[in-house]
């Protein structure tokens, strides 16, 4: 999502790279170094989305940064000068006034009027227009004539509050990153425990120390999770529980064995039963 529906303004004046996006979706303006970025780039990729869905396939599956630039101009025509004045590197303004001048491609001749409705060609038009300014705005296209069918005003999901990405500025030391990391694993690993427990400890110490994480979260208290200020994270170890998975499997092995056992003893009674009926 676009980091222009923040609202810091700091946040406003960050630049981006061109990698907030997958290429195939990404915005000529994050690859022309344009430094005027807002929720246009969201509206660009949705462009996108809709291409596929219209035509079945990708619009522009660019290999590379310069292929799919050059795909994006091939279909929305060269940049005008007054555009290419507003790119933030010298190099990219060079390069574009290089180009060939190019009209844009009419979006029926990539999409017949009989497979397509006109309006929806109107809409898809309106959401790839090269300069982000001129793009279709998301109020703007929700209130489409195109959408109209499926757009209503009363039921209008917004989200409250707005997104803030604050978290990427705070200056985090090692210790808090391994600890953010190891509660991250924690919760995809439920047969793991993360133990708060000094380096030095022996590793029959460390066993001694293993708590069942069922239990821990039955508990409804997480006493493994690190603390700030507590003991450092770099002395926490990474516990493999593994006791009540052998558990398990030691009594699936003796349930087939058991199982084995008694198919063998009815083969053998039988077997008797026969043999006794054959000699009487």
């Amino acid at each position: 999502m676009a980091r222009g529906l923040s609202s810091s303004p700091s946040e406003q004046k960050r630049v981006m790279t061109e990698y907030v996006a997958t290429r195939w979706y990404r915005a000529p303006e994050l690859m022309l170094s344009l430094n005027e970025y807002s929720e246009g780039i969201d509206m660009w990729s949705v462009g996108c989305i809709f291409a596929e869905m219209l035509g079945r396939k990708h619009l522009f599956p660019g290999t590379n940064y310069l292929n799919q630039l050059q795909l994006i101009l091939s279909v929305v025509g060269t940049p005008s000068e007054s555009f290419i004045e507003r790119m933030g590197a010298e190099r990219v303004k060079t390069y574009l006034r290089q180009l060939p001048m190019k009209e844009p491609v009419p979006l029926d001749k990539l999409y017949p009027k009989d497979k397509c409705h006109s309006d929806a060609l109107d809409l898809l038009g309106k959401m790839l227009k090269l300069d982000p300014k001129e793009r279709i705005a998301v109020g703007e296209a929700l209130a489409h004539k195109y959408l109209k069918e499926y757009h209503c005003v009363d039921d209008e999901p917004l989200c409250f509050p707005p997104f803030e990405f604050d978290f990427e500025d705070i200056p985090f030391t090692k210790d808090d990153l391994k600890a953010r990391i190891l509660t991250e694993i924690k919760q995809f690993h439920t047969d793991r425990l993360l133990i708060l427990s000094p380096v030095s400890c022996s590793p029959k110490e460390l066993q001694s120390s293993q708590i069942s994480s069922t239990q821990s979260s039955a508990k409804g208290k997480d006493k493994s999770a690190p603390k700030k200020g507590n003991i450092p994270v770099s002395s926490l170890k990474l516990v493999d529980v593994r006791q009540k998975m052998e558990q398990n499997l030691k009594r699936k092995k003796e349930k087939e064995e058991n199982k084995s056992k008694k198919s063998k003893a009815a083969r053998r009674q039988s077997e008797n039963k026969e043999t006794e009926s054959k000699a009487g």
